[in-house]
Parts: structure tokens; C-alpha cells; sequence
């Protein structure tokens, strides 16, 4: 009979084996998700006189393939990305309202006929027509200076209205990983595995990562800490609400919510940029 149950537990983990290998096929275009392995131990043996029986094999474990330092790194790139990209797409809001330099109707085509036109008045002084063309001129440059400081102070309204849109996203992301956290650590407390947990906490990070730098900590049970700009952004379970606004000098800064305490230094991701 100990025969047949050495066999048998030989099919059982290989039964779950092709399991895992099924999962891991199925999942292979899924976000986040990390390969997993299956971990064989021996089964307990037993002792008859000089004879050590062996009773089988076990799985010992399943456990994800990651490479935490490279995780790391993909944090502080997309970080970086993020600030990058968001920088690159207001960079290129003001230069085309700006326009080229070589375009007609641009800042710098109205400064040159401007100061054309005064060079032209300074050689007619006294004829009517070299004055209302100078008049003109400086007409049109007041006018696009005005149209420019009206686009300039609606633009940074919109900052400041995407910079609160991305603190509620941010916000959302944090209380689904303190979540996460705890029903990982329920999980692993009794033993557990939560490996598709862990996988659905790491991805909420880097769509994290995306929006604002950060900073993770491990902690226990396969809980994950996360720190933004200094502030304890998710701690366990406990999520803390941010919230957006601007200093004494004016700059966009991030806060605890209700304490109004703005941090302006606020590096990586799209709230950075």
C-alpha cells in the first residue's frame, strides 16, 4: 500500500506542476503578472531497522520568479518616465503657443516687425505713415503679449486642476494596495499563498510609480510599505489621503489631507512633472 501511495504523490505533484504550468501560459499577456514555480520536497520517510523508506514527494512551495532589484529599478524608471513625459507635453503647450520662430504669426515675428518699424521711424521721425506703422506694430505685440499672459494663467489652472486629478488617482491606488495588503497578510499569516495577491499589490504600485516617485519598504507578511515625497503613503493596511495645493511662494505642493502642510519638492512621475 506505501507503494502505491509513493505513486500517487508522484501524480498529484505532477498533476499540480502542469497546473502551474497552465497558469503561467494563460497569464503570459496578463499586466503584472510574475511566473511561478513549483517547489518539490521529499515526503516524510520512515525509519524500519537500517532501512530509510522514502514516502514520496510533496510540494513544498509555489513561489514567484521576481528579481526585486530589477522590480526596484522599473519603479525609479517609470517614475522618471513619467516626469519626463508630462514635462515634454507642457514644454510643448507654451512653445506652440509661443509659435516656431520661423512662423508668421509667433512672438518673435511680432518683436522683429516691432522693433523694424522703429528703426523705420527713427530714419522718417516726422512722416505720417512711418508713425501709424509703428503704432500699429506695437498694437500687435501688446495684443499677443496680452493673449499670451491669458493663456499662460488659464494654463495654470489646468495644472493645477490635473495635478488634483492625479492625487485622486493617486489616492485610489494607495487604499487598493493597502487593500491588498491586508487580505496578503490574512492569507499568509496561516500559511498561506498569495502569490496572485502579491501580483495585483505590485502592479497597483507601478501604475503607482507612474504618477508620483516612491519609495517601498517590506515588511511583514508580505505586507509592502510605500513612501511618497517623505510621507507614509500606505503603511499595512492604512492608506493616507493626500491632498494637492499651493505654498506661501505659490508653488504646487502635496499634503496630508486636512493638514495643509504643502511639500513642493516633489520629484517623479506625472505629479512631479
Amino acid at each position: 500500500m506505501d507503494s502505491y501511495s509513493i505513486g500517487l504523490s508522484g501524480l498529484d505533484t505532477a498533476q499540480k506542476a502542469f497546473e502551474i504550468i497552465g497558469n503561467n501560459i494563460a497569464n503570459a499577456a496578463t499586466d503584472g503578472y510574475h511566473c511561478q514555480r513549483i517547489n518539490l520536497a521529499p515526503a516524510y520517510s520512515s525509519q524500519i531497522g537500517d532501512v530509510l523508506l522514502g514516502g514520496g514527494v510533496d510540494v513544498a512551495s509555489i513561489t514567484r520568479m521576481i528579481d526585486n532589484i530589477l522590480e526596484q529599478e522599473i519603479l525609479q524608471q517609470q517614475s522618471s518616465l513619467g516626469q519626463v513625459s508630462q514635462e515634454l507635453n507642457m514644454l510643448h503647450t507654451v512653445e506652440n503657443a509661443f509659435g516656431e520662430l520661423s512662423a508668421k504669426s509667433s512672438l518673435s515675428t511680432a518683436l522683429e516687425e516691432f522693433f523694424n518699424s522703429l528703426q523705420d521711424l527713427s530714419a522718417h521721425p516726422t512722416e505720417a505713415i512711418w508713425q501709424n506703422q509703428a503704432v500699429t506694430a506695437a498694437k500687435t505685440l501688446a495684443d499677443y503679449f496680452r493673449t499670451l499672459g491669458r493663456f499662460l494663467n488659464t494654463l495654470e489652472i489646468q495644472i493645477k486642476s490635473e495635478a488634483e486629478n492625479t492625487i485622486d488617482q493617486i489616492n485610489d491606488l494607495a487604499n487598493q494596495i493597502a487593500e491588498l495588503n491586508g487580505k496578503i497578510q490574512s492569507r499568509e499569516r496561516v500559511g498561506g499563498q498569495a502569490n496572485n495577491l502579491r501580483d495585483q499589490r505590485d502592479q497597483r504600485i507601478k501604475e503607482l510609480s507612474e504618477l508620483v516617485g516612491l519609495e517601498t519598504q517590506a515588511g511583514e507578511h508580505g505586507m509592502v510599505n510605500v513612501n511618497v515625497a517623505g510621507l507614509p503613503m500606505v503603511s499595512g493596511t492604512t492608506a493616507l489621503e493626500l491632498d494637492v495645493g499651493l505654498t506661501e511662494d505659490g508653488s504646487l505642493g502635496i499634503s496630508i489631507a486636512g493638514e495643509y502642510h504643502y511639500i513642493s519638492d516633489v520629484q517623479g512621475g506625472r505629479l512631479g512633472g
